[in-house]
């Protein structure tokens, strides 16, 4: 499963210890995870109402104690050679403040993404600062076609502004991206890093089949049996 890929990426980057925001049919997820070889351990909250992913993140508060906290998406499958939330990690301890993984994206799809308004940072190589977020803006009203994607480290001043978001008003979800404007706009700092490998939305059909391609190919034990096939297909 996805969420494999996305524990397996984790443990990579030193993270021991994992809390699964669920729906309340997560049996699948529980059955699978003692078989899955990781070296982490997990903790299961539900979200009982889907009403955006800021709410999803804050039912991990229980578990928490003041400490910064990865989030992980697991429909976003990450290529590259070093982990993303291990170079995440890595940045954010000498930053010290949230920082968001972003993509650049053709103009015309910035309205499936949160978009920053950002420039590199001379203080941080390597890093953009982010002076502002839209979620899903059109074209026309994006600040640039820098997006944010499926990891970020946040700090506990995050929660503390997610908690002010509640009540939502009737048909309003509460955005991870909300959190974020409300703590730039007090003065806050955060940070992205563009990420230089490959990216597969597995939440779209036409991306979980590119990812098992790509998988497929790079595998040792099945990627000839897998070149074959295709070299025999008809297109």
């Amino acid at each position: 499963p996805m969420v494999h890929y996305t524990l397996e990426e984790a443990g990579e980057a030193g993270i021991r210890e994992a809390i699964f925001i669920t729906g309340k049919n997560r049996r699948m997820v529980e059955e699978y995870l003692p078989h899955a070889d990781l070296p982490l351990s997990y903790l299961f909250t539900e979200q009982e109402n889907p009403i955006g992913n800021a709410d999803a993140i804050y039912q991990a508060q229980k578990f928490l104690e003041r400490e910064p906290v990865a989030i992980a998406f697991s429909d976003d499958l990450l290529i590259h050679t070093t982990p993303p939330l291990k170079a995440l990690i890595s940045f954010f301890n000498k930053v010290q403040e949230p920082i968001l993984l972003l993509e650049r994206v053709p103009m015309k799809d910035v309205s499936k993404y949160g978009v920053v308004k950002a420039a590199l940072s001379k203080k941080h190589p390597g890093l953009y600062e982010i002076s502002d977020i839209v979620e899903k803006p059109t074209p026309a009203k994006a600040p640039s076609n820098l997006t944010a994607i499926g990891r970020y480290i946040i700090t506990p001043r995050v929660f503390e502004l997610i908690k002010t978001l509640y009540p939502p008003k009737a048909g309003v979800e509460i955005g991870i991206t909300d959190a974020l404007k409300l703590y730039i706009k007090e003065g806050g700092a955060i940070y992205g890093w563009l990420f230089p490998g490959l990216r597969f939305d597995c939440g779209t059909k036409l991306g979980l089949a590119k990812a098992q391609i790509y998988l497929g190919l790079n595998h040792p034990e099945y990627r000839e049996e897998i070149k074959k096939y295709l070299r025999g297909l008809t297109f």
